[in-house]
């Protein structure tokens, strides 16, 4: 560990590039540090172990195997035994391991320079080394038992669906790291023929199956040498006499260049035998593919090569691509004459044997050059051996291609070659600003049709029409605007108006942005618009901000809320029309100033400021107006002042004024819960409209008066969280000003002034998430005791309008497949026997998903009410809750891959069809258009 930090001290202190970093932070392979779960539903938990064997593996082992439909069943049942099994290892030993690990990384906390003692680290590498074995040992189990099933010709083949997951195994973090050090053996040759249906004959598949064993047990004996290694670091460690020593005193100790020379030394002598396995490995890829290489046909043999040396010696075919698209387009075109493409075939075969020759030598040239470096190789501070050579391959395959594409040009002449390099109109002109026109200044989106007549299509191509289309963020048509109509997006609705601004039509938003399509002269601008706020991008991105006018919905909602009659509903919307010419007057004045700022070449720090006042008089103009249009209400409209619905809106606005931005800057305090504000969320959302039709009148008599009351039992948190919200931001807003570290000049804040940098934002950051917890947990509380006033019948929907608000990672449409089945149970093909099936999966799929969803929300709520040590990255109990959460997130997209599995076992081929979204196989996902269903 201090090795790497020293050298890593070493390298940003000498400006290195990042990209140099990486690989001597992979070359000194940290194995025992603070582990930070990944956010992936692929990985149940930790990124250092298998996750169990997969639904899709499993029904993808089935089709391999060939299975009649009495083997499935108990293949599934073996299945079903061994996930107990493995979730017994996962409570055991994996355990153990996490519990090792999270309380080291407690003990040692965030950017902290600390060694932890010998004695801990080595108890991290056996209960590592124990955790990987009992995988393996259940895998074994599982696959013995999966044998008894089969016919002998089954069982041959499950010997190579055997090896492929025991490989699988070091794939994690093992071969990536190996692959560092010599990127030849970056890729493993077997699956290729997979993902591409390369024919496979006997004498191919003796090779492949020869190869997987090798390939097996040089993954064996990696691993003994990792741990081998990992105690040598550990000896290093306690040679060079730095444990307990702090961050400033070892950025002095290895100031000296000669000590570090000495560490990059003992670095040289530490990766010898990593570096001598990777080669050993890399050589194995490349003396099989030259087996396969003779024994395949053209095509085949030309895929195999294309994958292995993209992924393995990728400076060896840099180019070929681009070649090979330039004679495809060239022998595309139409204007072709019969001696042109004769001539053009033939210069492509040559091409392609030239090519194929010299990218073999320039391979092997860089496997030679990989065989062995130095830390000062990885670093970049001397070159190779072999630098001459390689510069020479480099400069001769540019050359090769540069000519090839000359010499077609030459062979299409004058007339040809243009057109075959002429450039596609950019239809995208823009990916950021306002609408057509620019819209209005204001925090809603508005734009007009800019042509009259257009297509109904719902492509965004160009070519087929004239006007405006609206689509959402997964390229969905939405609407096309008609001649002179106007759109306003806000709260996830789109309204289009026409020319006298009557609304004509109204229109929800699944996604949370949009894009907007404009017809102009020479193509099409491209505008994406927030469909929550109705910002477009560069306003979201802006720096300069003015708080959210009240939303249009407003006036009608409050004027039901306050009981207004007829003539009090005209005050309010005339009210309501006065600030918003004022709020859009002001807006468009910031923006204007916005534009400005942004094109300045200003100091960085005088445009910081000069923004920062400007938001401040931004946010005390929309204070000032809102402050009198509250009492121009009560004036015109005779409403007392002290009216408690009164009261409860004007605090509304007050908490909207200040609302966070919940997404926090680089990525820090964007968990997966949201402060909501329950009188938004059960009276003013888009989301709730139905809410107040499906319960009582006495449910929302009960819900008024919590809701009246809510502000004095939410303003405190609430405020500290804004409070907190605000300085962390700042705190980040200087870290990014001062810490300038970038790839060149290495200019950077050290010694004191680091550490109070680290201080002050690791306290910030604490104090930003602490007050978000009393936030969320006040907002539970509140609920809770709303939900024990209300009747029983109206219990559930309240509860979730809330549920799914507050936490919106539980019900995720993409893992779940309840629409799925009930659409299956409505087919009117449906034989009784299916119908039997399906209605018995249906009761146990719909327990098992709930159950899932509840223990979500058991989750998000318990970390609301964690405690963490003031000043404290995590502590044992917050990693745990993030490890949970990976599993139950695995386990929930797990769900929803065996339902799918069961409707395919159940319905017919024809019937499937018939299902939206259901593929009619797991086997190669790309395939049917989704690399991942339900994937976060």
């Amino acid at each position: 560990m201090t090795l790497l930090r020293c050298l890593l001290l070493y390298a940003v202190g000498k400006g290195f590039k990042m990209h140099y970093i990486q690989q001597l932070t992979l070359t000194i392979i940290i194995l025992f540090s603070q582990f930070i779960v990944h956010n992936s539903a692929s990985a149940q938990s930790l990124p250092v172990f298998n996750d169990p064997i997969k639904v899709r593996e499993i029904e993808v082992m089935g089709s391999d195997l060939d299975l009649t439909a009495v083997q499935m069943q108990a293949f599934l049942e073996l299945y079903d035994l061994y996930l107990n099994d493995f979730e017994r290892v996962r409570k055991g030993d994996v355990q153990d391991f996490e519990d090792e690990l999270t309380s080291l990384a407690e003990q040692f906390g965030f950017m902290n320079f600390d060694i932890p003692p010998r004695e801990q680290l080595e108890r991290l590498i056996i209960e590592g080394l124990k955790s990987i074995k009992a995988i393996q040992r259940v895998d074994s189990l599982f696959f013995d038992e999966v044998e008894g099933i089969l016919t002998e010709n089954q069982r041959s083949l499950l010997k190579n669906l055997r090896t492929s997951r025991q490989i699988s195994s070091y794939n994690i973090f093992l071969l990536p790291m190996l692959s560092q050090l010599n990127s030849g053996m970056g890729i493993r040759l077997t699956p290729i023929f997979d993902q591409f249906d390369i024919e496979i004959t006997p004498e191919v598949e003796e090779i492949l199956s020869a190869y997987d064993d090798k390939y097996l047990r040089e993954c064996l004996s990696s691993l003994e040498l990792m741990r081998q290694m990992a105690y040598s670091l550990l000896d290093v460690i306690d040679e060079m006499g730095v444990r307990g020593m702090d961050q400033r005193a070892m950025m002095m100790q290895f100031a000296n260049p000669e000590r570090i020379e000495q560490l990059k030394a003992k670095a040289d002598v530490l990766i010898v035998p990593m570096q001598t396995k990777a080669h050993e490995i890399s050589q194995l890829n490349w003396r099989t593919w030259k087996q396969l290489d003779g024994l395949l046909p053209e095509d085949a043999s030309n895929i195999l090569r294309k994958q292995f040396f993209s992924k393995t010696y990728w400076s060896a075919v840099q180019g070929e691509t681009r070649v090979e698209k330039y004679f495809d387009r060239a022998l595309n075109l139409s204007a072709l004459s019969e001696d042109q493409q004769i001539s053009l075939q033939e210069l492509q075969s040559s091409f392609n044997s030239r090519w194929k020759s010299r990218s073999i030598k320039h391979a092997e040239m860089l496997g030679r050059d990989r065989q062995k470096k130095t830390m000062s190789m990885f670093l970049g501070e001397i070159d190779s051996e072999f630098n001459d050579e390689l510069m020479q391959f480099d400069e001769e395959r540019s050359d090769l291609v540069e000519t090839t594409i000359a010499r077609i040009d030459s062979i299409l002449g004058s007339d040809l070659a243009p057109e075959l390099k002429g450039k596609n109109k950019d239809w995208d002109k823009s990916n950021g600003g306002s609408a057509k026109g620019k819209g209005t200044a204001q925090s809603k989106a508005k734009g007009t049709a800019t042509t009259k007549g257009g297509s109904s299509g719902k492509s965004t191509d160009a070519s087929d029409w004239n006007g405006q289309k609206i689509v959402d963020a997964n390229d969905n048509f939405i609407v096309e605007l008609g001649p002179e109509e106007n759109y306003e997006i806000y709260d996830q609705t789109i309204t289009i108006t026409n020319q006298n601004g009557d609304a004509v039509k109204t229109l929800e938003v699944e996604t949370e942005s949009v894009f907007v399509y404009s017809s102009i002269e020479g193509g099409v601008e491209k505008n994406q618009v927030n469909a929550v706020s109705g910002r477009t991008a560069s306003e979201e991105n802006s720096a300069l901000q003015m708080p959210d006018a009240i939303s249009p919905a407003f006036p009608k909602q409050a004027s039901e809320i306050l009981k207004l009659d007829a003539s009090g509903l005209i005050a309010i919307n005339a009210l309501y029309d006065d600030y918003r010419d004022l709020y859009n007057e002001k807006y468009s004045e910031l923006r204007e100033i916005g534009i400005t700022l942004d094109e300045s070449d200003s100091d960085e720090m005088e445009i910081y400021k000069r923004v920062k006042d400007l938001n401040t008089q931004a946010m005390e103009f929309v204070e000032r107006l809102e402050i009198r249009f509250f009492e121009d209400l009560t004036t015109l409209t005779g409403i007392s002042n002290e009216d408690k619905n009164l009261v409860m809106l004007k605090r509304f606005r007050e908490r909207q004024r200040l609302s966070v931005d919940q997404q926090g800057q680089f990525g820090f305090n964007s968990d997966e819960t949201k402060a909501v504000d329950l009188v938004d969320l059960y009276l003013f959302s888009r989301k709730t409209q139905n809410l107040r039709t499906s319960i009582s009148s006495e449910t929302y008599s009960t819900l008024l008066r919590v809701l009246n009351d809510y502000h004095s039992n939410i303003d405190g948190p609430f405020r500290n969280y804004v409070e907190s919200s605000d300085k962390f931001k700042r705190t980040q807003d200087a870290m990014r000003m001062l810490w300038r570290t970038d790839g060149d000049s290495g200019a950077s804040p050290s010694g004191e002034v680091a550490d109070r940098m680290r201080d002050r934002w690791l306290e910030d950051f604490t104090n930003n998430r602490d007050s978000k917890r009393q936030y969320l947990l006040a907002n539970q509380e509140i609920v809770s005791d709303l939900l024990t006033s209300i009747n029983e019948n109206d219990y559930w929907n309240v509860r979730m309008v809330f549920i799914r608000e507050a936490y919106p990672d539980v019900f995720r449409s993409a893992d779940d497949a309840s629409q799925m089945i009930a659409i299956a149970l409505t087919l009117p093909s449906l034989t009784p026997e299916q119908m039997s099936q399906l209605k018995q999966y249906s009761e146990q799929y719909r327990f098992d998903y709930w159950n899932l969803c509840e223990d979500m929300i058991r989750l998000y709520e318990s970390n609301a009410e964690a405690q963490t040590q003031s000043n404290a990255w995590m502590n044992q109990q917050d990693m745990q809750r993030e490890i949970e959460k990976e599993t139950l997130r695995f386990q929930r997209k797990e769900l929803y891959d065996r339902a799918q599995l069961m409707l395919r076992m159940i319905l017919s081929e024809d019937q499937i069809k018939d299902i939206p979204g259901l593929r009619p196989s797991a086997d190669n996902a790309a395939k049917w258009g989704k690399e991942n269903d339900g994937k976060n």
